[in-house]
């Protein structure tokens, strides 16, 4: 059992607070990739797919893979009302579907989506899985469309310390892989923030090929298909909430200058540029 460093008292799976002296003992979920095993398993995959990269004669490719991947982000997406009041508003902080329902701002998905994401988060996160917020890992500063239009690109230090990341969507993992009560997560699929590029690695290195470059990898890393049941990408988890300064940029599509949006658009334009935001149109 983990123990807090400051007074040694055992702590939850679930805290991120030792319940005895307060101390900060770092996001649960960062902790659960952190474990020896899990990052051992990891690492183990890693040097795997380095074998095969020797085997297929892309080791510089893969060099090349690893060393973009240390410079990625997450992203979220989101639509442009929700972009609005979280840019113009200093007091709106982000919430995830859980949080969402549970406070009444927003409707529950039909009952077989609702069930099948509310049994997904329990079985990876279990009783914090209220406390985890999702984003795409990302080359650039798009992510997935199905999630919104919109994307905010996040800040590094507003994440690093408190992300861990999952090489696939959750759902499709825990559903891929047959999770249920009882049944351990598989290892050597979660990283830390800094770990990520030796996650992404291991995922994808049997879909590089000679010559690859950058440019290529954005693609391989991230399939924005526009649906999320096709959609693939490595999934971020961010423990706890953040506010419209976690972001760093925001990418969105360009609108006709007679849009019914154009003015709401201006208006987040306006706002990010006081904020010292950068954005784009797409």
């Amino acid at each position: 059992m983990f123990k807090c460093a400051v007074c040694g008292s055992p702590v939850s799976a679930a805290s991120d607070r030792c319940l005895t002296c307060g101390a900060d003992v770092g996001a649960p979920n960062v902790r659960a990739a952190a474990d020896p095993s899990e990052a051992s398993a990891l690492e183990a995959r890693f040097q795997s797919a380095l074998a095969r990269a020797g085997a297929n004669g892309t080791t510089k490719e893969i060099d090349h893979l690893k060393n973009a991947m240390a410079r990625t982000s997450a992203v979220v997406n989101c639509d442009l009302p929700f972009l609005r009041d979280f840019v113009t508003r200093p007091t709106t902080l982000y919430a995830n579907y859980h949080r969402g329902v549970l406070a009444e701002v927003r409707k529950a998905a039909e009952a077989d989506r609702d069930r099948d994401r509310v049994i997904a988060d329990a079985v990876l996160f279990g009783s914090y899985s209220g406390a985890i917020n999702m984003a795409a890992l990302s080359l650039t500063d798009t992510g997935l469309s199905s999630y919104g239009p919109y994307s905010m690109k996040l800040r590094d230090l507003a994440v690093a310390s408190r992300a861990s990341l999952l090489d696939e969507n959750s759902y499709t993992f825990v559903s891929n892989h047959r999770l249920t009560v009882g049944t351990p997560i598989p290892l050597g699929h979660r990283s830390t923030w800094k770990d990520r590029a030796i996650l992404a690695v291991a995922k994808l290195a049997d879909f590089i090929t000679i010559g690859m470059d950058e440019l290529s990898f954005r693609d391989v890393l991230l399939r924005d298909s526009g649906a999320r049941g096709t959609d693939s990408f490595i999934e971020v988890h961010i423990f706890g909430t953040f506010d419209r300064e976690a972001i760093e940029s925001v990418c969105g599509p360009k609108l006709k200058q007679r849009s019914r949006d154009r003015a709401i658009w201006e208006v987040v334009k306006e706002h990010l540029t006081a904020l010292g935001k950068s954005f784009r149109e797409l």
